[in-house]
């Protein structure tokens, strides 16, 4: 295993620097079916000079959680310890600094890095060693120690992120200004934690207000999470929907997401796996709704963090 020096560096990732280009950077993903049924999308990172391992490409949590066998020797400690929470199970080990890199796209420092303690399993397929956690904020903040990887890179790549898998292989996620598609309909991104933004990737809220309709519950309008990291979506046990329903929404139930205003965006029927729009029952705290994974597979989704927007175009 590589080792993990004790050295003081900072937890804060650099502000961005101009870098000359002013498009986009396409990383290739590939999305993975599992035995178990479940679906995941998966990017290479490499970790303070590592050797490049597969993560688990999560737009529902912020930072990297990796393991401790798969970091370099350019990955230091800073003392903290962190213990972070995914739907089903936690997590804990040590806060680092190490660069990131993805596709030959590196943070221009140190960013922090959550660190699994040996021996623990993660939240992940066996294979993988780790989550990229994509969304600028994890709730109303990141969790201990944790910031966006994209945060840490240089301008223009911190402005946006575009993600586009296949229910099956290849796809891209795209770093840098956001394109507006034809067609894409736009929901407001909300300030994180009451704070007054910044520049690109600073200041957003992970959540989105959307309102679903599910089987004869009727319309219920609140915090939804755009989460590649959930196989299946997921209704919060607190929702009407929910009531009486067990762990899982019911096969065949007719369910509608749109905007508040109306704009619709997603009708499908509730399925029996993940990649048939299971939806699953949880506590979720103050998140309402989870679109999970599959939603993905018939939209394009793009974060507009200079525009304070998400752009999701249907795909034919």
């Amino acid at each position: 295993m590589p080792a993990i020096t004790s050295a003081d560096v900072g937890t804060a990732p650099a502000e961005a620097v101009v870098a000359g280009s002013t498009t986009g950077r396409a990383i290739p993903v590939r999305t993975v079916r599992y035995s178990t049924g479940d679906v995941r999308v998966v990017v290479a990172v490499s970790v303070g000079g590592g050797a490049p391992v597969d993560v688990l490409l999560d737009t529902g949590s912020s930072g990297l959680l990796v393991d401790a066998s798969a970091v370099g020797p350019q990955t230091h400690l800073t003392g903290a310890t962190f213990s972070e929470h995914f739907v089903g199970s936690t997590s804990s080990g040590h806060v680092a600094t190490a660069t990131v890199t993805v596709d030959g796209l590196t943070t221009t420092s140190p960013v922090p890095v959550n660190v699994l303690d040996a021996g623990q399993a993660g939240p992940y397929p066996p294979g993988l060693h780790g989550v990229l956690g994509i969304a600028t904020a994890d709730g109303s903040g990141t969790q201990a120690g944790a910031s966006a990887f994209q945060l840490g890179l240089p301008a223009p790549y911190d402005a946006g992120s575009t993600l586009d898998v296949a229910a099956d292989g290849a796809g891209t996620w795209t770093l840098g200004p956001v394109q507006q598609d034809t067609g894409a309909v736009a929901v407001p991104l909300e300030r994180a934690g009451g704070s007054s933004g910044g520049s690109a990737g600073t200041g957003w809220a992970k959540d989105v207000q959307l309102c679903w309709t599910i089987g004869s519950a009727g319309r219920s309008c609140g915090d939804t999470d755009f989460d590649t990291g959930a196989p299946r979506g997921i209704v919060n046990s607190g929702q009407p929907a929910a009531a009486g329903h067990g762990t899982r929404v019911p096969s065949g139930e007719a369910v509608s997401v749109s905007t508040p205003d109306g704009a619709a965006l997603w009708t499908f029927t509730a399925g029996d796996t993940p990649v048939d729009n299971e939806m699953s029952i949880d506590a979720l705290g103050q998140t309402q709704f989870n679109t999970g994974l599959a939603f993905f597979f018939t939209h394009r989704v793009a974060w507009d963090y200079t525009g304070g927007r998400v752009l999701i175009t249907a795909k034919s």
